[in-house]
Formats: C-alpha cells, sequence, structure tokens
C-alpha cells in the first residue's frame, strides 16, 4: 500500500456488527480502520465504535493491540484491574493481552 491510501474518511468503511444485527442503529457496531488482517498496520488496530444508551461491550480482548479515542458521551473502562473515566478527548491505548470493558458505556468512541 502507498502512503496515499492511509488517508480516508471513516464513512468509506461499512458498519459491522454481531450476527444478526446487521443494519440495526440501537445495537453496538463498529468501523474497522486499520488492522493487521486488512492493511499494513500488523501491531495496532483502530477503528470506530458506536455504543448505545445502556449497553456495555463484554471484556476482551485480541492482537494487534487497540487504541479507542472517544468522541461522544461517557464512561468507564476498565483496563487490567484498573478503572478509568472515558470522556469525550480520553484516549487509551493498550496492548493485546490487556481485556478492556466498557462498563458504563461510552457513546462513541
Amino acid at each position: 500500500m502507498s502512503e496515499e491510501e492511509y488517508t480516508r474518511n471513516e464513512s468509506e468503511y461499512p458498519w459491522e456488527y454481531e450476527p444478526g444485527e446487521e443494519g440495526r442503529n440501537d445495537v453496538i457496531r463498529w468501523r474497522t480502520l486499520l488492522s493487521g488482517d486488512r492493511t499494513p498496520t500488523r501491531s495496532i488496530s483502530m477503528g470506530t465504535l458506536e455504543l448505545p444508551p445502556g449497553s456495555s461491550l463484554d471484556a476482551h480482548h485480541h492482537a494487534p493491540s487497540e487504541v479507542y479515542f472517544v468522541t461522544e458521551g461517557s464512561g468507564t473502562l476498565l483496563l487490567g484491574a484498573e478503572h478509568r473515566a472515558a470522556v469525550p478527548g480520553t484516549w487509551s491505548s493498550f496492548l493485546a493481552t490487556a481485556y478492556m470493558v466498557s462498563r458504563t458505556p461510552v457513546t462513541r468512541c
């Protein structure tokens, strides 16, 4: 890939859903922007995640390492054993071996 291919708009990427929830706006959905299986970024993953009010994301981890940046809403991230506030402007980076969960959901990150 050339360097120009890294400049994209998130609207160029389709929303991804859990099976059976395709096309709904009231469920957790995401757009994968950078990932080792899609781009030559083997060591980091980045995307857009939307969590509807009242929802939460189960604890999980996967390779590669991830970066989250909160743009709307507020919540709590559990990184390892530490709870951290997540408000607009918060960013978090964690290794593929760390667990992340949104307990009080953020709206968009």
